[in-house]
């Protein structure tokens, strides 16, 4: 008498039959189907993802570690499973080219402080920086950067190691940045080790807490920095709050304000607008960047940035202090761990009569994720 599973595997041979030739199957994969079947569910390799630039991460195939790309979700291994397929195999397969254009995916690639300030998962970063700019010396920067959960603390605590050359003075050549992302370098130089504590962390909002101490210029400085970001996810417009309190020892508080307004394009642009300041205790005027940016994911593996950024300050009266303009090209390659970044700019600054003074910046990086 036939048992209920080759009855199964009849009916799913006759189902086939009648299908396109390129569906057609032997009646032996047919029985193996089968006995899948009677053994239970197989869950799908392929995760869906929520489209848009603020996809909640629940609904992202991976954690937001910055890399070349997430990877999917793992399917149950069996007996005699073959080798797990390379990352970029994983990522043609399984991610489309809308969660490509997300500002989660994009923060994450180009290591944007929105990500690697909220990613609370450990990882390694060694970087090294050549900039070059015309009639001026070529510099050579390296920076390590350790961050490690603390699981006993229920995962929402990490301690930070980071170390880097002290930054040249404020009116020396460097890479086209925001106010914020110059002064934040140039607090945070030398050897740091800090504790960051997850007070809350949602795709709405956050209030994290850093504290801890450096050895900048040879000396000890202590800070306790509060982060709170709220984001209004709208459609097809997103907007970012993000405030920063810091206080430091030798240069008492700090504040920076950060306001994004950002959404996807056609062909899977993604546009950010950015208005950033920075207050600093006992400093006149109030520096602060206009800035545009559009990203454009080439494949999981490369990407590009348009910058187009105004510094402006309020003292000694409301000036235009220089507009710098970047194309930032950045590709991983041979490994998932292996980056390369090349990133032309040209700045028009004040003090120079606003003659343009092209420059370059060539990095090398590598980071080892604690994918989980």
């Amino acid at each position: 008498m036939p048992t209920h599973k080759n009855i199964i595997a009849s009916i799913l041979v006759l189902i086939l039959q009648h299908a396109p030739d390129a569906l057609q199957v032997t009646h032996a994969s047919a029985s193996s189907l089968a006995w899948a079947a009677e053994e239970g569910p197989v869950s799908s390799a392929t995760t869906t993802v929520q489209h848009g630039p603020l996809a909640s991460p629940a609904s992202l195939a991976t954690p937001s570690v910055p890399g070349p790309l997430p990877h999917a979700a793992a399917p149950q291994q069996q007996e005699h499973a073959k080798p797990e397929p390379g990352i970029v195999d994983v990522m043609q397969g399984g991610i489309s080219r809308g969660f490509l254009a997300s500002a989660e995916w994009l923060d994450s690639f180009f290591v944007d402080e929105r990500s690697v300030q909220e990613e609370n998962k450990s990882y390694m970063r060694l970087r090294y920086d050549i900039f070059k700019e015309e009639r001026a010396d070529t510099t050579h920067k390296p920076a390590i950067d350790v961050r490690l959960v603390l699981p006993q603390l229920q995962k929402k605590t990490r301690l930070v190691l980071s170390a880097e050359p002290s930054r040249a003075a404020a009116n020396s050549p460097g890479v086209v940045s925001t106010a914020g992302d110059k002064t934040m370098s140039s607090q945070e130089s030398n050897v740091t080790t800090a504790v960051h504590y997850f007070f809350r962390s949602t795709p709405q909002e956050s209030t994290i807490l850093r504290t801890g101490a450096q050895i900048s210029h040879n000396k000890p400085v202590f800070f306790l920095a509060p982060r709170y970001r709220a984001l209004f996810a709208g459609n097809p417009w997103s907007f970012r709050f993000t405030e920063e309190m810091t206080w430091r020892s030798d240069t008492k508080w700090l504040s920076e304000t950060t306001l994004d307004l950002e959404r996807t394009l056609f062909h899977d642009l993604f546009f950010r607008t950015t208005a950033d300041g920075v207050w600093t205790q006992g400093t006149n005027g109030y520096p602060y960047t206009l800035s545009a940016t559009l990203r454009q994911p080439i494949n999981p593996t490369n990407a590009v940035e348009y910058a187009l950024v105004n510094t402006l300050a309020t003292r000694p009266n409301y000036v235009l202090s220089e507009v710098g303009f970047k194309i930032t090209y950045r590709h991983s390659f041979w490994r998932d761990w292996l980056f390369f970044e090349l990133t032309p700019q040209i700045r028009y600054p004040r003090d120079k009569a606003f003659i343009a003074v092209p420059g370059v910046q060539l990095r090398l990086e590598m980071f080892f994720g604690k994918v989980q």
